[in-house]
């Protein structure tokens, strides 16, 4: 059925059709058309808030619309209610709507498609921890990223305490494999003919210089490929999937370093239906997920049989 812009169909224009099972909130009428001899409404359809005429009835007494009592819900578990359809994370959070709360339809259901997650299964510098977290989320929230300041030893090398190769003193060996974060450099010492970087090591918070390149091109350390840096807090889990993750191993620190040891892989979603609702018991407005785990339909009316 055709929501138009204006009462009369005769020079009335479609602003959109109504879809089979669309909600329509009554705003004006009915009212009827005298010339074609149909009852009209003004009504805000809740689908996506558009507002404008719909026909009750056919020509030939079809019904398009017919009552039906307002949606609500009530919450099977805790739902987080966003700000906007799309959610942005704990930053986009109006509040944590609680199990049994119920809620009042404002607008919805849309279909919104979600961007694939990225996972990594890793492996933590600090304690060997391993298991898969996420770097980027459905809703594009960046947990960990490759990170180029990371170096990784190709081959034993010195950490010094300052950079001139002739006066320093050595700290300690940095071993094979061992990782260090870029702190200034690469800088080249050119009566050396060296390349060196000052580092701190991941493995003690070390703070020194590091040769990267010897005077005959050998490489001591070169940036590592496999590492991300962890932006803000993550579970570690023991899956691959996001939504059926398995047991916590822990949960990753920001600023920990993660070997990757498989991925990043792509984690593909369905599309979630998203409703905007006000809470009954505080007025709270927003978005949520709707779906079999989430929210239930209420109503405040029964029937005696």
């Amino acid at each position: 059925i055709a929501i138009t812009d204006v009462f009369e169909i005769s020079t009335a224009q479609t602003l959109r059709k109504a879809d089979a099972d669309e909600i329509v909130e009554l705003l004006e009428g009915p009212r009827e058309d005298e010339k074609v001899g149909l009852k009209r409404i003004r009504g805000r359809s809740l689908l996506d808030g558009l507002t404008g005429w719909i026909s009750l009835k056919g020509n030939q007494g079809t019904p398009f619309l017919v009552p039906v009592e307002k949606p609500y819900y009530a919450c099977k578990a805790p739902v987080p209610m966003d700000q906007d359809v799309a959610s942005q994370g704990d930053a986009g959070v109006v509040r944590s709507l609680k199990a049994d709360e119920v809620l009042e339809l404002l607008e919805g259901p849309r279909q919104l498609t979600c961007e694939p997650a990225v996972r990594v299964r890793g492996k933590a510098t600090s304690d060997g921890a391993m298991g898969w977290f996420t770097a980027k989320d459905k809703n594009g929230v960046v947990f960990a990223e490759a990170d180029s300041k990371y170096y990784s030893c190709v081959a034993a090398v010195a950490i010094t305490d300052d950079f001139d190769i002739k006066s320093c003193k050595v700290l300690r060996k940095l071993d094979v494999n061992e990782l260090f974060t870029v702190e200034e450099g690469p800088v080249e010492e050119k009566d050396a003919g060296i390349t060196r970087v000052k580092g701190k090591c991941v493995k003690d918070d070390l703070v020194g210089w590091v040769t990267i390149k010897g005077n005959a091109g050998t490489k001591y350390a070169e940036p590592s490929t496999k590492h991300f840096c962890v932006l803000r807090e993550v579970p570690l889990t023991k899956l691959f999937p996001s939504e059926a993750c398995g047991d916590e191993v822990r949960v990753l620190a920001r600023g920990e370093a993660m070997q990757a040891i498989e991925g990043p892989k792509q984690e593909t979603f369905q599309p979630e239906s998203r409703v905007k609702v006000r809470a009954l018991s505080d007025a709270a407005e927003g978005w949520i997920t709707l779906s079999d785990k989430t929210a239930r339909p209420w109503t405040p009316f029964y029937k005696c049989k």
